[in-house]
């Protein structure tokens, strides 16, 4: 963690840095949009798991956040640095029972899962119609998809259908930091002579890799983010 927050604030130092020599504008934005992750294999093992369990655990697409800084350099490029934030939970329980000398046991189980992505991208941007009030642009990006897999297992014990025992939390994670690009493409319209409403849509590929109790999981985090967000020009 450390590592990522000296690695962002240096970037932002070359950014204020390129500003300056280059008398350009440096531009900082908040976003948010729709993230729709492909999610690969650990959503099909997940669907496997539903044949024997009945539990209907999926990840699922969602809403993200994002806070950025970008500088421009020259008159039609930009350097784009910015951080984003997405998760998605899945919930299901499944029950199994049993009776002996005349007691019915049953055991019930709950199952949580969360899987979430923090990734850092510095991007390439190219201005098609700088200065005009309407402009689209282009872009590619590099970035560090720290994401992290959580589990939380709740087992719940019964005779007869009396309560008789909670086993407390049984919780479990595993993080991976695997490297991704991406292609942007969007329209900027200036709102002021300072604040400008964006729209973007973008492709990402990338892919994690997270190790569990019996064996390791790949996560497909390519897909899809469309975004809206507003910036100010400094």
């Amino acid at each position: 963690m450390k590592k990522i927050v000296v690695g962002f604030l240096s970037v932002v130092v070359v950014l204020l840095l390129i500003s300056s020599f280059a008398q350009a504008g440096l531009k900082m934005s908040v976003n948010a949009g729709y993230y729709s992750p492909n999610y690969g294999q650990i959503n099909e093992e997940l669907s496997a798991a539903k044949v024997e369990t009945g539990m209907d655990l999926r990840f699922d697409s969602g809403v993200f956040f994002g806070l950025s800084i970008a500088g421009e350099v020259g008159d039609k490029l930009e350097v784009r640095l910015e951080y984003d934030s997405f998760s998605s939970k899945t919930k299901d329980s499944y029950s199994y029972s049993d009776t002996f000398e005349g007691i019915t046991y049953r055991e019930d189980i709950t199952v949580e899962l969360e899987l979430s992505t923090t990734p850092i991208i510095l991007s390439l941007i190219y201005n098609f119609s700088p200065g005009a009030s309407l402009s689209p642009y282009a872009g590619v990006g590099l970035g560090i998809f720290s994401s992290k897999l959580s589990s939380k297992t709740v087992c719940k014990y019964y005779e007869n259908g009396e309560l008789v025992d909670v086993e407390p939390p049984y919780e479990y994670s595993d993080d991976d930091s695997p490297m991704g690009f991406l292609v942007l493409a969007g329209v900027q319209k200036d709102v002021t002579e300072n604040l400008i409403f964006r729209g973007e849509v973008r492709y990402i590929s990338a892919k994690a890799t997270f190790a569990t109790e019996v064996e390791s999981v790949d996560c497909d985090l390519s897909g899809f983010m469309g975004s809206v967000g507003l910036e100010y020009r400094f």
